[in-house]
């Protein structure tokens, strides 16, 4: 598809070039002809009125006014043929350099498709895993003549947790799209970036007392300007995952530093680590370094970084992560004094 509109796109300048230069050409050509003949007619005035008076009958005049009409052919002729190699040489150099502009258009917008078509696929994954789970479960339930109370019960429970997960994913596909289509309005504040980071880790409180998970907030009184709610989304994203994939006892410290036009604050975790190759890809959508992607020890929609970066984003500040496998994760984030 794409190939077929880069031809077309390609076509489609060479089209405009090729008018813009014969019309050019034909404007320079009817110049170049009125500009010689102009000055040969001038020539044969002038010839005439010198040799007027010697010669008289003479065929000789005739002659040099034929030889004019002569040059006057040449210069025609001459001027087509450079105009011509000239246009020639145009439209070569504009099917080259089209052709390269015309891939420099269209690669955004094939880019934004394969995305579009991954996202789509992956949507459709993440979505008909839990419904056929529920499906199954539901059916399987059904056809259980024997089936005590307890085994109802566990399999609600299960259906239940299955439509949380779906939820989860709506919600984070709703939040996404009005991130990256500006319909979430932010409420821009002076916000205490410690007591954020506190208030964000209470949500986990329970999670957190359950693995023995410390978190260290060295953040002191550092005041930022930017919406609350969001940025109490991201700790609460960071944290979540932390949750996830740390062990018990595990630690996690959270510190920051003002630079020259930013406030950099480092969120740091002692858990399994990224793997080298996952790093590049952790904020895209649904991408997960855990490909059972389901229901696995640490279930997630592989969305909730992908949030971050565009709240990041909205914020005009900068999301990054580096990790060491085995040792610990580091996210760093940027938020600019001036927005």
């Amino acid at each position: 598809m794409f190939k077929k509109a880069r031809k077309n796109l390609t076509i489609s300048y060479l089209v405009i070039v090729a008018l813009i230069s014969f019309t050019i050409s034909g404007i320079i050509y009817r110049q170049v002809e009125n500009t010689a003949k102009n000055e040969l007619i001038k020539q044969d005035v002038f010839i005439e009125k010198r040799f007027k008076r010697v010669i008289l009958n003479d065929g000789n005049l005739r002659d040099e006014m034929l030889q004019s009409d002569k040059t006057l052919e040449q210069i025609r002729k001459n001027t087509i043929i450079t105009l011509g190699v000239l246009n020639l040489f145009i439209l070569i150099i504009t099917s080259i350099l089209g052709y390269w502009f015309a891939g420099k258009t269209l690669k955004p917008i094939q880019d934004n498709d394969k995305k579009q078509k991954e996202f789509l696929a992956n949507a459709a994954h993440e979505l008909k895993t839990p419904i056929t789970s529920i499906k199954t479960q539901m059916e399987v339930t059904l056809k259980d003549g024997n089936l005590t109370v307890e085994e109802a019960r566990q399999a609600l429970k299960s259906t239940i947790e299955d439509i949380n997960y779906l939820t989860k994913i709506v919600n984070n596909f709703l939040s996404i799209g009005k991130l990256q289509e500006n319909q979430q309005k932010m409420k821009i504040s002076n916000l205490n970036l410690k007591l954020v980071v506190d208030e964000a880790a209470l949500r986990f409180k329970d999670r957190l007392l359950e693995k023995k998970i410390i978190i260290e907030n060295k953040v002191k009184d550092t005041k930022i300007e930017a919406d609350e709610f969001l940025v109490k989304e991201i700790f609460g994203i960071l944290i979540d995952n932390s949750i996830k994939y740390l062990k018990s006892y595990g630690i996690i410290d959270i510190s920051v530093e003002r630079k020259t036009n930013y406030y950099l604050l480092t969120y740091k975790d002692n858990g399994e680590g990224i793997k080298k190759e996952d790093l590049p890809h952790i904020f895209d959508r649904f991408y997960k370094s855990d490909k059972s992607r389901y229901k696995s020890g640490a279930e997630g929609s592989g969305l909730g970084l992908t949030i971050a970066r565009e709240i990041m984003n909205k914020h005009k500040g900068v999301i990054t992560c580096e990790s060491e496998l085995g040792k610990h994760t580091t996210f760093y984030l940027k938020f600019p004094f001036n927005r």
